[in-house]
Formats: C-alpha cells, structure tokens, sequence
C-alpha cells in the first residue's frame, strides 16, 4: 500500500463513512482506516434512521450530497411520519432498517468509490510538524503522510464494556478498542472527556408473544428521506428492468431497486432518459437489496411492570452504572432503564418498543430496555415484560464508556484550533446518535477536503440548518453528556424544516458538487418556479387550490407554456402561503443573527487589554477563543452588555 494520502479518515461509523466519501466524492485522494472493516457502517445500537430533529439532519445531509438518507431508503423494513397532529416545522420521518442490509450496502458504496482506499488497522498516533498535522501513525503499515487527518473514532477510545461487574476492552459490537490514539491526543494538549452510553439486549423473535402487544406500523405510501429516491421515483422508471451490467458477484443475489436500472451510467441504457439524465450514477449507487416499499415490517409496543422496576431497585448495586464502576456521563435524553426507575420512581411502566433487527424477522431490539445489569438480572427483568416472558436472549445488554475530547477546542469547520489540518467529527465530540455522527462527517470530510485545495472552509449557520445548530452548540457551548439534537435547540425551526432542505442548502450544494446535478439542477428548477408562481397572484391561486388527490391539477403558464406543476412545488408553496406571516418575521430575525455571526473578532484583539468587559467573560473567550460576535454571544457566562463592548472594540479597530 503507498503511504501518502491528501486525506486520511480514521474510523469507518457513520460519521467516518460520509466524511470518506465526501472527500473522495470532492476529487481528493482519500484513506479510510478502519479497525473491522466488516464493521464499516454498522448500526451497533437501534435499527432506526431519523426521528425527531434527527431526522432534519438526514434531510440536510442528504441535500448536500451525504449517503445516509439514500441507504436508509434502499434498505428500510418500515418508513412513517412522527408529529402528524403538529406542524410541518416539527414533522419527523422514522426508518426501521434492516442491519445488515444497511451495513452491506453502505459497504459496497464505500468499497466502490473512486479515489477512496480503505485498509485494517489501528491508529496509534497523529504526527504533527510546527502545530501543523502531517500523518499517522498506524500498527500494521507503520506512517502515513497526509495533509488532513479526520478522527471518527466513535466509541472506541478506550472503550470498556460493562455488564454487571464485569469489564471488557472493546470499541462496542465487536470492534476492538483503540488506546494508544487516547494517549497521542492527550500529548497533543487535548483534554479527553469520558463519555457513556448503551444498548439493549438482542431478542430471539420467534421467542416472543406478540399477541399481547400493540402493532405499530408504517406507512404505505413512506415519506422517502432522499432527494434521490424521489427523483429515481418521480421520473416514472418502474421494477423489474432487466439490467445488463449487474456482473458483480457482491450484486448477483440481489433485486434492483423499484424504479432504477443500474445499467445508468452504460451506453446500452434501457432508456434515454435514464442515460440522459444519471450518466453520473454508477451501479454501486443504486444498488439495493430488495424493490423500494417491498418490505413491511411491524415494530410492537409493551412496556415493563412494577415486578420490573422491584427487579431493578433490588439490583441497582449490581449494574454497572450504580454499582460505581462507570465513571462517565451517559445520555440524559436516551438514559438507561436503570435511570428511568431512579429518576422516575413514581411511574408505574415504561414504554417498551419491540423493533425488528432484520427482513427475516428473526432478531428484535426492544428499544427502552438499556442496561448494564448481570446478564441472569437481565433475563429476570426481560422476562417481567409482558409478551416477553418466554423471550430467549441473542445478546446481551452492556453499557461502553469511552474518551472524547472538549469539542470547544474546535471551529466552526470541525478543524482543531492547536493543530491545523486536524478534524474530529462524530461521537468523540461529545454527540450521541448516528444522525449526529454522520451530520459531522460529511461537514469534516468536506472542510478536510477544501483545506487540501487550499479554500476557504464550508460553515453553515445555525440560522439555516440543523447542522449549523449541532455544530455551533458544540463548538460554543460544548457539552458534558452525549448531545443529541432536538428542535427546540433551534431558534429558527419554522423555517428550518425538512421539506424545505435542499433549497436552504442549495448554495451550499453547488459549492461542494457531490449531489448528482440532476438534482441540483431539479432543485434550481423547483426553487424558480416556487418565486415565480408566489410573484404572480393567479398562479398563487390556482396552486394553492389543489387537493392532495390531485384535482384540480395544478397546470400553469411559465414562460409562454403550459406546465403542470410537480408535488414538491405544491407543497412547499402551501407551506409557504400558510404560514407566511411567521416566516417573514423569523427571516428577519435570522438575518439580524447573522449579522453578528459575519463579524468576526480579529486575531489582533487583547482580551487582558480590554478591562470594560468583565472579567469572567474575558477568561472565558479567551479559553474558548470564539470565531464571531455572535459565538462569543452564546458563550455561557459571557453576557449582552459583553458583547457590546467587544463589538465597539472591533469597530474601532487595531489601533
């Protein structure tokens, strides 16, 4: 194998997985070193993709060309709409997916990316010149050179996993744990952060009595999460094509997706439009394990009893957690059922959500039942649970501690401050969740990637993107627990839903160049069509007078012919329409934000010279070192009558 790489991504999750192929994807020759390469985009925890707020950052990921959203469309057992009953600016799509299928098919992608090289082994140290990143070094292939380091490593810095009294090293689900890295990165002048979070136990699911729990199923008609599943879809292309080029032996036992024919990409194409149109989609990308929509899984809901909670109470000295052998922060908003119980003492059952692993129906993850009690603990508890009580254990529960490091030591483009050409994204910056991860990974692989063509970085305002609120909460305000994103952590969350995705991001979109620009160019189309049927109050009627079955149709006059306006169109100019009111109010206030957020605190400013702001506020933003007024803003402990100082300072300017 060479050894000199523009880019090199340690860690193969979600958040290693779309920062190499974005870089890759963005021309860069790029390395993924991975630990298990069998565990390349695994789902070690829940079966799911999105969820509330999490899945705004599927939506935003996708618009920048991330593979997420698109995997989980191609390989998901049930897809539905959470928040039906509220407004579109806290709807949500959900995904149960098919483990393996959604690792395989990633896998694939990743394996088949031009520019991208993936090998196993572990990385011990990041080798640095004048605070400035050059490689890594690894076990088996010994020193690596590259201009920009990625570091995903997910759980796996000194990851221990606990399950009652007992503690193993390992990364979690079978990968090894990485401890030599801890060790570089704490020379480096890093300060690491322990961490905790955990999984449930894996069910046999012929072993459960389902009769005696409530069916939860999806959608028939599922709201797709990728701008490319909807495009593939929308343009009419049905199952069944016979495609020509599907010689892979990875490929020969598996359907084309509803809708696609991987012969895209060959001059042999089944049809024109195909050819036209996705000339620059290869058969990796669309392939899929099973014909879109084909898979209907039901999830089942139950919930524990008081007999559950005694079993815990009388355990809670044998967990891991109470028993005092874990000394990191766990999630507060995901906690285990032994938290539930301490911290809710007066609630009778919890909520207890029976989910398929696989299409086969074999596996079942009940998501609710976290722990890291002893495993014959954890069958007495299992069995308390109504429809349960015969279910017979694949794997047990465990919780896994590791190290992150304080992410206020980074920008706003994930690149350290102390080392240049050095990006974390993903768990290891205090974030729970594989949405969170993958967000991260795309925005470090493509600021990784212009920091090797030598321009300026990509940073997406929290005024405009769920992703620029989970970044600049990190980077800001840091965190002291797993992070997971909601939408009242966004200001601006009625204009930053998901339906309206790719046209906040279509700047953004362009800049990068990894969407296929059949969309991006879709997304131009719909973007003018929207202007101009808002500028013309005939047209504004006759849209807003369709019904969702489609009568009247929505046929309109554009540029001197008669066009009938697509669906997306439709929707987002109701949208619009109806909340119109509130969406110019919070675009004003948007843009008001962002003016704070483009004047930056130059690199000349003295905070010890500066003794009209406050004292703490100065050792704090001194600390953390904020970018722009209105990050320094945010800053806890650092006030408004600050911030007005700072901003008359930089005003006046150097002298």
């Amino acid at each position: 194998m060479k050894t000199d790489f523009s880019i090199v991504v340690v860690g193969g999750g979600h958040a290693g997985a779309e920062a190499a192929l974005a870089a890759a994807r963005m021309g860069i020759d790029t390395l993924l070193v991975t630990g298990l390469k069998s565990a390349i985009a695994r789902m070690p925890c829940n079966p799911s993709i999105g969820g509330l707020a999490k899945s705004h950052l599927v939506f935003e990921l996708d618009a920048l060309g991330g593979e997420m959203g698109f995997n989980t469309d191609l390989t998901s057992l049930q897809e539905k709409t959470l928040n039906l009953s509220r407004g579109p600016a806290v709807q949500a799509t959900r995904a149960q997916c098919d483990k393996s299928e959604y690792t395989r098919r990633m896998q694939l992608v990743v394996n088949s990316t031009k520019n991208l090289t993936v090998i196993e082994d572990a990385a011990l140290e990041v080798i640095t010149n004048h605070d400035t990143v050059t490689g890594i070094r690894t076990e088996k292939n010994g020193l690596i050179n590259c201009e920009a380091l990625v570091i995903t490593s997910g759980t796996a810095l000194r990851g221990r996993i606990f399950i009652g009294k007992e503690c193993t090293e390992s990364g979690g689900d079978g990968r090894p744990a990485v401890n030599q890295l801890s060790d570089s990165l704490s020379k480096l002048g890093f300060q690491l952060i322990r961490l905790k979070t955990g999984t449930p136990p894996r069910l046999k699911a012929s072993s459960c009595d389902f009769s005696v729990c409530t069916p939860q199923e999806g959608e028939d008609n599922p709201p797709y999460f990728s701008l490319r599943t909807r495009y593939l879809l929308s343009h009419g292309l049905t199952p069944g094509i016979n495609c020509s080029t599907w010689n892979n032996h990875d490929l020969a036992s598996s359907e084309p997706i509803s809708g696609l024919c991987s012969t895209w990409n060959n001059a042999n194409s089944a049809s024109e439009s195909s050819s036209t149109d996705c000339s620059t989609w290869n058969n990796a990308d669309l392939f899929a394990p099973w014909p879109l929509n084909s898979a209907k899984a039901i999830c089942w809901a139950t919930h524990t009893t008081p007999i559950s909670h005694e079993i815990i109470r009388s355990h809670l000295k044998d967990s891991s957690l109470y028993g005092g052998m874990i000394s990191g922060t766990g999630v507060r908003y995901c906690p285990s059922i032994e938290d539930k119980i301490v911290r809710f003492a007066g609630v009778d059952g919890h909520h207890v959500i029976l989910e398929p692993e696989d299409r086969a129906g074999q596996i079942i993850y009940p998501n609710g039942l976290s722990n890291s009690l002893p495993r014959q603990v954890q069958e007495e508890l299992v069995h308390s649970v109504p429809g349960l009580e015969h279910a017979e254990f694949l794997a047990y529960a465990y919780a896994i501690e590791y190290d992150g490091i304080d992410a206020r030591e980074l920008t706003h483009s994930l690149e350290s401050k102390r080392i240049s050409g050095l990006f974390f994204a993903g768990q290891i910056n205090g974030t729970t969740g594989y949405e969170e991860a993958a967000a991260q990974g795309i925005m470090a692989g493509i600021n990784a990637a212009f920091k090797v063509k030598h321009e300026s970085p990509l940073v997406i305002s929290r005024q405009d993107a769920y992703i620029g609120v989970l970044i600049d909460d990190l980077v800001t305000k840091g965190t002291d627990e797993p992070y997971r994103m909601f939408t009242s952590r966004a200001e601006r969350r009625l204009i930053l839903r998901q339906d309206n995705a790719r046209y906040r991001l279509q700047e953004a979109a362009e800049r990068v160049g990894i969407l296929p620009k059949v969309i991006r160019e879709e997304t131009k189309s719909f973007a003018d069509m929207i202007n101009t049927i808002e500028q013309d109050n005939k047209k504004l009627k006759r849209v807003l007078s369709v019904q969702p079955d489609g009568n009247p149709n929505a046929e309109i006059e554009i540029g001197g012919s008669s066009i009938q306006v697509p669906d997306p169109v439709v929707e987002q100019v109701k949208i619009r329409h109806h909340y119109a009111g509130y969406i110019r109010q919070e675009n004003i206030a948007a843009e008001r934000a962002k003016r704070d957020e483009n004047i930056k605190i130059p690199h000349w400013l003295d905070y010890d010279k500066c003794p009209a702001i406050r004292y703490e506020s100065r050792e704090k933003m001194k600390k953390y070192r904020p970018e722009t007024l209105a990050q320094a803003g945010r800053i806890p402990g650092v006030n408004p009558a600050d911030i007005s100082v700072l901003a008359i300072i930089i005003k006046r300017g150097h002298h």
